[in-house]
């Protein structure tokens, strides 16, 4: 893996047919398309491709923050989100994905009056039927709601985008933001407001914070946690999630890259796998990280000696953990 969002080759036999439930839409923008965005709207911008792979050097959270911003920053208009979507699609076709659900961030940029939500969720769905008449994968939408707009009162902005766009394939609001910042507590309404309407809930949890940030997700009802790193400081609550299979949705790569964990030998999964657990390997932002869902699945394989039949578990469990 490298740190220039470069595509890693190679899907493991076993994986074929493979599932990623926690992949975010605008971090699977690749420095390429990144900067044909910037050019569409900036046209006599002087960055160049080798600057916005400067910007991928990041090695903590701050730093993938920024950078998760600036990108951010450049989607101004629909056509922006269907193209997105559409080079996704096709990406995931490469890593023989036959299923996806995409995170979208775009309750803040609604929130904000710099894009109309109820077009650009439309059209990332045509962008994704595109890419799936040519060989994508099945797909499905998350509104990804972070913490900072519940913090003041905004959450319900994503689960209005989410009720509105159920046709065009939104399946479940997610949280997400500065766990170590904001509390998951802040959810709670917008957790009950999303249940309550027919939505499946999932959080970021247990990444930027400890093993009470993921009490606290599964209070408040959600159904599957991105990340999930720390549980393992709490004995008790790795027994809870063993008992009741909660789905983990975890992101290695991700999270040597933001400083979660100190190196990918070093990452849960394989031990959790290995306990029991109802674990999947995703790619979370795999341009800003360098990553894709083969590569990832290669790396975890090699790092940990995974057999043919735990790599299997990984795919069954995401499958089985699909909100669509």
């Amino acid at each position: 893996m490298d740190d220039t969002g470069t595509m890693l080759a190679g899907v493991p036999s076993t994986l074929q047919g493979a599932a990623e439930l926690h992949l975010h839409l605008e971090g699977a923008i690749r420095p390429e398309a990144w900067l044909r965005l910037i050019r569409r709207h900036e046209p006599g911008t002087s960055l160049t491709l080798d600057d916005l792979r400067k910007r991928l050097r990041f090695t903590d959270m701050a730093g993938f923050f920024e950078t998760w911003m600036q990108v951010l920053y450049t989607l101004r208009d629909p056509e922006d989100y269907r193209q997105a979507a559409y080079e996704c699609g096709i990406w995931l076709a490469e890593s023989n994905a036959v299923y996806a659900e995409l995170h979208t961030s775009i309750a803040g940029a609604h929130w904000a009056g710099r894009l109309n939500g109820n077009e650009a969720i439309p059209a990332i769905a045509e962008g994704l039927n595109a890419a799936q008449a040519e060989g994508g994968p099945r797909w499905r939408l998350i509104v990804d709601v972070i913490r900072e707009l519940c913090a003041v009162d905004a959450g319900h902005i994503g689960l209005e985008l989410a009720l509105n766009n159920r046709a065009h394939g939104v399946v479940a609001v997610g949280l997400g933001g500065e766990e170590a910042r904001h509390s998951t507590e802040l959810a709670r309404d917008l957790f009950a407001a999303a249940k309550a309407g027919g939505l499946h809930v999932t959080a970021h949890a247990g990444e930027g914070a400890g093993p009470e940030s993921i009490w606290k997700a599964l209070e408040l009802g959600a159904e599957r946690l991105g990340h999930a790193v720390r549980a393992s400081e709490d004995p008790v609550l790795m027994e809870h999630l063993l008992r009741h299979q909660v789905h983990l949705e975890m992101c290695p790569t991700s999270n040597v890259r933001t400083g979660a964990v100190a190196s990918l030998a070093e990452h849960p999964v394989a031990d959790f796998l290995r306990r029991g657990l109802n674990v999947s390997v995703n790619t979370d932002d795999p341009a800003l990280f360098g990553t894709n869902l083969a590569g990832e699945l290669s790396a975890v394989q090699r790092t940990f000696s995974l057999t043919e039949a735990e790599m299997a578990r990984l795919r069954d469990n995401a499958l089985g953990a699909a909100f669509g």
